[in-house]
């Protein structure tokens, strides 16, 4: 993979909003202690105790620290121009997966026109530098969704894409080779998953999942939820046979978010037999899951629902089953209000331990923050997906 350029603004394809000189001073700075070998790469891709592909292919903090210009002049100015945008298109689903954080969804969708309308908006305050198709319901079920896959690439952004992909092969080749990446959810390996259904129809699933070619150029990676009601070893002996089919980048193991309890049961019991199972290409993750005093994920990475509303971040779901108050930012039809400069920063008394994605995000985007992400070893001019947060 060819190595990434930084961009010589920092921001990607529209540096011309930044209309201060004393800003575009800031920005250039950042950008020449990068070039002078103070941000020089380390060989490996290493956060703390996470694994390589943890660090490359999932939201950390190791990727922040690839846009530390734009985290710099939100923490001092309070100016937030979001680098990716998490889509729901719709809430619809072909499966009742018993983990799912959505439960509680109602079968919104929002019009493409309006949808594209939005996009184009965000390209204005930001720029964006990509978006992640993904649920709510799953995205292959939108009618729109080639359209809008074409729209994000017309806009010069990287995609990815979170399906649980038993429709993927309905959709054109076309718009496939436009995606970064795709990650699949493997829910319909549990014999209670497959459209709610009692019946065990994961061996039958390895078997007869129709498959689309993708380019070589995108990445597609496994992810399982585990949970202690359905999984076990011939689920991880499922995972094996679709991976010999498949071939896929990585497997990524995940305890069931809705239950933090579960968690402990996963590190003891379950990781132990996944790396047993799966070996190095596999990898679990678990994360920090406490409450920092404010949240700003959402100022960088805000997360647009099928009910048309923008949130903070994608754990919403995880208190009332759907996206509500009082995690959202606003209307998608005022995109132009809230960002760069009126950002509204959320004080997350409502927010529970066990129930928060980005706590070591948030630590960093802090105001008070001491955290200089100039000195972090973990940033690379090479990491694969690093225009996602």
């Amino acid at each position: 993979m060819a190595n990434v350029e930084v961009d010589a603004s920092g921001l990607g394809i529209k540096p011309k909003v930044f209309r201060s000189g004393g800003k575009i001073a800031r920005l250039q700075e950042v950008t020449r202690q990068f070039e002078s070998g103070l941000l020089e790469p380390t060989k490996e891709v290493k956060v703390g105790d996470q694994s390589r592909n943890e660090a490359v292919f999932t939201s950390t903090t190791s990727k922040l620290a690839k846009h530390v210009d734009r985290v710099r002049l939100g923490r001092e100015e309070g100016e937030w121009h979001p680098v990716n945008l998490q889509i729901s298109p719709t809430d619809r689903c072909n499966l009742e997966c018993n983990f799912c954080s959505t439960w509680g969804r109602q079968g919104d969708e929002i019009p493409i026109y309006n949808l594209k309308k939005c996009i184009d908006e965000f390209m204005e305050v930001g720029p964006l530098m990509s978006a992640e198709v993904t649920g709510g319901g799953d995205p292959t079920v939108y009618p729109d969704l080639e359209e809008l896959i074409h729209h994000l690439g017309d806009n010069g952004l990287d995609i990815g894409m979170i399906s649980n992909g038993l429709l993927m092969h309905r959709i054109d080749p076309r718009a496939l080779e436009r995606l970064t990446w795709v990650r699949v959810s493997l829910s319909y390996l549990d014999a209670k998953n497959y459209y709610g259904s009692e019946k065990d129809r994961g061996p039958k699933m390895v078997k007869d999942l129709k498959w689309p070619e993708f380019s070589d150029e995108t990445t597609v990676g496994f992810s399982y939820v585990w949970t202690q009601a359905s999984s076990d070893r011939s689920v991880l002996d499922r995972i094996v046979a679709l991976r010999d089919r498949i071939n896929p980048a990585y497997i990524r193991i995940v305890p069931n978010c809705q239950n933090p309890l579960e968690q402990e049961m996963f590190r003891e019991k379950a990781a132990p037999m996944i790396a047993e199972v799966l070996g190095k290409e596999a990898f679990s993750q678990t994360k920090d899951y406490g409450v920092h005093d404010t949240c700003r994920i959402g100022a960088l990475k805000p997360f647009l629902n099928s009910d048309g509303v923008l949130y903070h971040c994608s754990a919403v779901p995880l208190y009332k089953g759907y996206f509500t108050k009082p995690w959202d930012i606003g209307p998608m039809s005022e995109v132009k209000d809230i960002w760069p400069n009126n950002f509204p920063e959320m004080e997350t008394s409502n927010c529970a331990d066990g129930k928060c994605f980005y706590v070591a995000q948030n630590r960093v985007l802090d105001s008070s923050s001491k955290i200089d992400l100039t000195q972090d070893p973990t940033i690379h001019k090479d990491v694969p997906h690093w225009k996602f947060v």
